[in-house]
């Protein structure tokens, strides 16, 4: 397990400094909700004259003016998209900086198989994902906490579940994508996360594009499929997801254990 230990010590200064960045904006947002509450009336109609951002942003299907629906909005945004641009940017080196780095051989002259190798590289993203999640869940306690606001705790303990499976799907399929590069690209990290947010964006805007609900996972980590049905997580499409994630992994298996390994 000494590849596994050595990627969570890497990776842990990272998850801290994502997820309390993360987290302090997510509360310093929250603080703002009773200036929210004491205006509903105004905040409401200010939102209804705003119809393709309130869509685009899934406002239009929740109640902005309620704690769990605040914090579903904004601070569910902030998590979806820094959450995945983490996953992204982390997933997307975990293999490729091996041969980047020019390290590939001094890992591999140790006494453990290429597939022992991915296998405890995987374990550490699994663990580091969750402990950004754990760092978002904790803090989200907090800012229900400042702003004396009762918390649903059934929904916001899916909407952050969500969030853990959405982000661990984009980390092992551009875990798996990490296998067929010879270095890091973080470019890939960030652009692909992003495509996926915006396709969500995209599809909020234009129901018709039902098919993009099978492309991104954004799709039912999204707040309003979540908080607006009372806590429900959409599973088939998590399930969708999943079998997605698990055909890149098993891909970035047959081609790490099957290349040529740069020196």
């Amino acid at each position: 397990m000494t590849i596994f230990r050595r990627e969570v010590r890497s990776g842990l200064r990272g998850v801290v400094l994502w997820g309390l960045s993360i987290s302090a904006l997510m509360v310093i947002i929250m603080t703002l909700f009773p200036r929210v509450e004491r205006r509903a009336e105004l905040v409401t109609q200010m939102m209804s004259g705003l119809n393709l951002l309130t869509m685009a942003l899934g406002i239009d299907k929740l109640e902005y003016a309620t704690p769990m629906g605040f914090y579903g909005i904004e601070a569910g945004n902030i998590m979806s998209l820094g959450g995945a641009l983490y996953a992204g940017i982390t997933g997307i080196s975990m293999l490729a900086k091996e041969e980047g780095r020019h390290t590939s051989e001094y890992l591999m002259s140790h006494p453990v198989g290429r597939f022992w190798v991915v296998t405890q590289k995987l374990m550490a993203l699994t663990l580091l994902l969750m402990m950004m999640n754990l760092i978002f869940l904790g803090f989200g306690f907090v800012a229900f906490a400042l702003v004396a606001r009762p918390v649903v705790v059934e929904e916001l303990l899916n909407l952050h579940l969500a969030m853990l499976l959405m982000m661990q799907q984009i980390g092992f399929m551009l875990f798996g994508v990490s296998a067929f590069l010879r270095r890091e690209n973080p470019g890939l990290g960030i652009g692909i996360p992003l495509m996926f947010y915006f396709l969500n964006v995209l599809l909020n805007l234009s129901p018709d594009m039902q098919f993009l609900r099978y492309v991104t996972p954004h799709y039912y980590a999204d707040a309003g499929k979540i908080v607006g049905m009372g806590g429900a997580i959409p599973w088939h499409f998590v399930t969708v997801g999943g079998v997605t994630a698990l055909v890149f992994l098993l891909l970035g298996y047959i081609r790490y254990l099957t290349k040529d390994l740069a020196i």
